[in-house]
């Protein structure tokens, strides 16, 4: 029960903007909120800050997610700093 009581905000920086957006979209399909620079969506900028917003419920099934997609982008080391903080 605590896990969906307790809420994290966990912020990755220098990311790629395109793995902003996925991170985003998936996050969105399981009821988070994945918070970037406005001109990330549209391409207009290479690299982001991002702030996770979510419990940690809702931020491991997001690291599931995203452990599928390890192959792409810079997922994995996302994943990893995802990890200190569950």
């Amino acid at each position: 029960m605590a896990d969906k009581m307790l809420s994290l905000n966990i912020q990755l920086d220098n990311l790629l903007c395109g793995s902003v957006n996925i991170m985003k979209q998936e996050a969105l399909a399981i009821g988070m909120e994945v918070a970037a620079h406005k001109m990330c969506v549209c391409g207009k900028i290479e690299k982001s800050s991002a702030i996770l917003i979510g419990n940690r419920k809702k931020i491991a099934q997001l690291v599931k997610r995203l452990e599928k997609q390890k192959a792409y982008f810079e997922f994995e080391q996302i994943i990893e700093e995802i990890k200190k903080y569950l």
